[in-house]
């Protein structure tokens, strides 16, 4: 841009005049509802040599441990929450969360998921849906995240034993279901 001045060079700095604003940003912890598969089929055994009833070796058993184990490890940095479907012992997954998102769960999910054993059927889609619109309920300004939990272990155990499978993952991210606040514009 050429502006003439009295004197100088004859060209000005369009920011000149621009002042500099320093702005600190703040961590918000994600808000992440947990979405638990607990239907019938869960406590079968993930390589299929066990049905029902099969204790630790239960598909139950191993992603409620590494669930647990996740969310003891983050509980400070992750608004967690956690629902389950079937949560009608049926075909329904329509209720509230079993434990509400916030911050320090981990000793309320780690304790509902002690007091929870897999029955029911598996409403996948409403359970998803339910979640999702309970996060977009919610009122702070965190990142929404739902993490779904299905009976998909065997896949989790194969990719770690280094198999390459085409199967899904035990746990599967959805992207942050609200966007970002905008920055403000001056």
């Amino acid at each position: 841009m050429r502006a003439r001045h009295g004197g100088g060079s004859g060209t000005s700095n369009p920011d000149a005049n621009c002042a500099a604003v320093m702005s600190g940003a703040t961590r918000l912890p994600p808000d992440i509802l947990i979405v638990q598969d607990k239907s019938g089929s869960m406590d079968d055994s993930a390589d299929g040599t066990c049905t029902s009833n099969c204790g630790a070796k239960s598909k139950w058993s191993q992603v409620t441990a590494a669930l647990n184990q996740v969310v003891g490890m983050t509980d400070t940095t992750v608004n967690w929450g956690l629902k389950f479907f079937s949560d009608n012992g049926h075909c329904g997954a329509n209720g509230a969360p079993a434990v509400a998102v916030k911050n320090g769960n981990a000793s309320a999910i780690t304790s509902t998921i002690g007091m929870t054993k897999p029955g029911g059927n598996t409403p996948t889609r409403d359970a998803v849906a339910t979640g999702a619109a309970y996060l977009m309920g919610l009122s702070d300004t965190n990142a929404a995240v739902p993490g779904f939990c299905s009976a998909r272990v065997r896949a989790a155990q194969e990719l770690r034993a280094g198999g390459e499978h085409n199967v899904r993952g035990d746990l599967d991210h959805g992207a942050s279901l609200r966007p970002k606040p905008a920055a403000s514009q001056a």
